[in-house]
């Protein structure tokens, strides 16, 4: 889950409460991009999935257990699914090719020419 629909989330729970927007400082630093908004701040500047303050505050609702981190998923708690089960349809993908006419005379050995190889005679040996 990204930062910014986890933020969604808590804030929609009440857990969280975006910061009032205050005035930009004069000096900014370089990684300042105008064209980011960070939802938690509710300014432009940066995007919300680089943000480190959700992320601590985030952090510190996990620590004080008030929610619960996501589990991660093991053979005990999310088994897979039953064997017995068809599996699920596979699709059909075509690959076309483009057909090369079967010409005899490329196939022939490198050391003899024949007519259509070489025009001037019949049959001669290729230096």
């Amino acid at each position: 889950m990204s930062l910014s629909t986890a933020l969604r989330v808590l804030i929609r729970k009440g857990h969280l409460k975006p910061l009032e927007p205050h005035p930009l400082p004069n000096f900014r630093p370089p990684t300042h991009n105008p064209a980011k908004y960070c939802a938690f701040h509710r300014q432009h500047g940066h995007d919300i999935d680089v943000c480190f303050r959700p992320r601590h505050e985030i952090q510190d609702l996990i620590d004080n257990k008030v929610i619960v981190p996501p589990e991660k998923l093991n053979v005990t708690t999310n088994p897979l699914p039953p064997h017995n089960q068809p599996p699920p349809p596979r699709q059909v993908i075509l690959i076309q090719t483009l057909a090369v006419p079967y010409d005899p005379v490329y196939i022939s050995s490198p050391h003899t020419c024949l007519s259509r190889c070489c025009s001037f005679q019949k049959a001669q040996t290729c230096a």
